[in-house]
């Protein structure tokens, strides 16, 4: 089928197809792959999931472009889809996954969670069978919580509206007594950026530890914040980290790192909360799979709009005990959805096919920097460009100052996230292929002369 697509295909491409025109192309190939998939298998089951064949274009068209453009052409690649070249690849991605009438004049690098779902993820989503998951009849949520699970090695998992409920959900199990704490990073997410939920909704005290400029944090500073039974004192009993840490460049925690943590933990009877909103980006970076990653922690919350470019939600996973209390909680936070298997098949598309091409997000943030970094005025530390974030830092003389710069760029279509006087932060996303990483880098060395 795959020859046959390639072949019909052939016509319409120039004969020597660039990067820029893999997109283009590609848009035939997706659009024959989902004609292939109609029909009376148009509904067939794939695995243990029931969903329209169309979701699988991705693949199938892929696959077509392997044997138009000369990359491996054995049947067994083509029908992988598996394309070698980081340039084409990253084009035939942006276009699966292209916002709708983008017309590629907007870069948008504010966050990864900006991504809009591709027509065949919104295939996938439509064609979802779907129950009501407060009463726990939702099949593919039920399906995308056990995928997770086994994917890291845990008993069970829920799924959640967004990251924040996710980690309070998590940090309020844990801290299920009244008068508890919890230890986190001074930079981490949890304290910075989901309004201290877990003293304002839980009545759990977080207790701070600076962060290294890695995302760890120093074992013998959470060592020593560690606090028994004292009538004077909350209770220590968790720890949260943060892999990838965002507000320290997208930094993927060291292995040996997770080891001692949960180690640390086990010897004063401690839980360790994993906030994995970027775990996919851990994973494809260091190259560790998720049960080896994860063996040292208790639960860990992930994202399915970072990374993944799913609309929405979280799936937080544990041991079976400790996700019946985060359904308990969701449930009084107004958390329960009903017929969500419509959001939880996109996560599930996500997981098949966007999750195996994060790579190129990577490789996409490498470019960035090393553009970046050649420009007057400003900085990167190309040792913390570990996956798909860029902190860049405004040097001393530099022509404006952060929100200026911001400003700047965005007249001209780049969109970025200005941290502070002196800091901007950009990430890269499915919806951001090499075209785009190099008119941001045009854009920002203009706005600088």
């Amino acid at each position: 089928m795959i020859y046959s697509i390639a072949t019909r295909v052939q016509s319409l491409a120039p004969p020597i197809l660039t990067p820029h025109a893999a997109a283009a192309a590609f848009r035939q190939f997706e659009r024959l792959a989902c004609t292939y998939g109609q029909g009376s298998a148009a509904r067939r089951t794939v695995g243990r999931r029931r969903y329209c064949t169309q979701s699988k274009c991705l693949p199938i068209a892929a696959g077509a472009a392997c044997c138009l453009l000369g990359a491996p052409a054995s049947r067994r690649h083509a029908r992988r889809g598996m394309l070698r070249s980081p340039e084409w690849m990253s084009a035939v991605r942006h276009h699966a996954s292209a916002p709708h009438g983008s017309g590629g004049s907007v870069v948008d690098l504010r966050s990864d969670t900006v991504t809009k779902p591709s027509e065949a993820m919104l295939k996938a989503m439509s064609a979802a069978e779907v129950g009501d998951d407060v009463l726990g009849d939702d099949p593919t949520v039920k399906e995308l919580e056990a995928q997770v699970a086994a994917m890291f090695g845990k008993e069970a998992a829920v799924f959640v509206p967004s990251g924040t409920m996710g980690n309070l959900v998590s940090v309020m199990a844990h801290t299920w007594e009244r008068g508890s704490e919890y230890i986190v990073g001074d930079r981490s997410h949890i304290y910075i950026w989901e309004q201290g939920g877990g003293a304002q909704f839980g009545g759990a005290h977080p207790r701070a530890v600076p962060n290294l400029d890695d995302g760890t944090l120093p074992l013998d500073r959470v060592r020593a914040a560690i606090r028994g039974d004292d009538a004077h004192f909350p209770v220590s009993k968790l720890i949260c980290i943060e892999d990838t840490h965002n507000m320290c460049g997208g930094r993927v925690l060291p292995i040996e790192y997770l080891d001692d943590i949960g180690a640390l933990a086990r010897e004063h009877g401690l839980a360790v909360h994993l906030d994995g909103a970027r775990i996919w980006n851990a994973l494809a970076a260091s190259g560790v799979d998720g049960i080896r990653r994860t063996q040292n922690v208790d639960s860990l919350s992930v994202c399915l709009s970072k990374g993944l470019g799913a609309p929405v939600g979280s799936v937080v996973t544990g041991s079976a005990e400790f996700i019946r209390r985060c359904r308990r909680l969701r449930k009084g936070l107004g958390g329960g959805m009903r017929q969500s298997g419509v959001l939880a098949a996109a996560g599930l598309y996500a997981l098949e096919c966007n999750y195996p091409l994060i790579d190129v997000d990577h490789a996409n943030a490498k470019r960035l920097a090393e553009g970046l970094s050649a420009l007057r005025g400003l900085s990167v530390d190309m040792a913390s460009v570990q996956s798909n974030v860029i902190m860049v830092d405004l040097l001393e003389g530099a022509p404006c100052q952060a929100p200026s710069l911001q400003n700047a760029v965005d007249a001209h279509g780049i969109r970025c996230i200005a941290l502070s006087d002196s800091r901007i932060r950009l990430v890269t996303h499915i919806d951001i292929d090499a075209a785009g990483i190099e008119q941001a880098i045009a854009v920002f060395s203009e706005v600088l002369q």
